[in-house]
């Protein structure tokens, strides 16, 4: 299957990438191959054909505001996320959208971005009093739909190894 990685911000683009190289590891496509463009005609316009050719999309949401494209009035991160959504709306797109857990965010844009995206449809770990054999917790997914498709496990297991079990970036 074909992943959509949205781009993020400078603070998360390690984790970007760690999840990007387990999902290659794990035999999937993943786009963007380069970089958007920053007109945001041809951004739309990229990010939509790359969404028609994806099955799930997954938005790293961090606590730097995005870079806004020329000529327009989303930023980058926003931009991504709502053609999602119309893509999910219209066809099917599983998406999974991800916070770091006690995300502190200290730009005023960023927050309304955050609360919005948390008051749809963002996925969080919630932790429970449960811990590993190393002492740490463990993770529990909120559930939602994008469960049941194929690919759904292994794409869930790669991002729960790469986010939540390395926890390489606390925020």
């Amino acid at each position: 299957g074909t992943v959509y990685l949205a781009e993020t911000t400078s603070d998360l683009r390690e984790q970007r990438e760690m999840l990007r190289r387990d999902l290659l590891q794990h035999g999937f496509a993943v786009l963007p191959a380069e970089p958007l463009p920053l007109v945001a005609e041809d951004a739309e316009r990229t990010v939509t054909e790359l969404l028609t050719r994806s099955r799930m999309s997954i938005h790293l949401i961090g606590r730097n505001y995005s870079l806004v494209p020329e000529g327009g009035t989303l930023s980058l991160i926003e931009l991504q996320h709502e053609l999602a959504s119309a893509r999910a709306q219209q066809n099917g797109l599983l998406r999974l959208l991800w916070m770091p857990p006690g995300l502190q965010i200290g730009d005023e844009r960023q927050r309304q971005v955050a609360h919005r995206l948390r008051c749809r449809d963002v996925i969080r770990p919630r932790r429970d009093d449960r811990r590993d054999r190393r002492g740490r917790r463990y993770h529990r997914w909120k559930r939602h739909r994008a469960r049941r498709h194929p690919d759904w496990r292994r794409i869930q297991r790669a991002a729960h190894e790469r986010l939540f079990a390395c926890a390489p970036h606390r925020v």
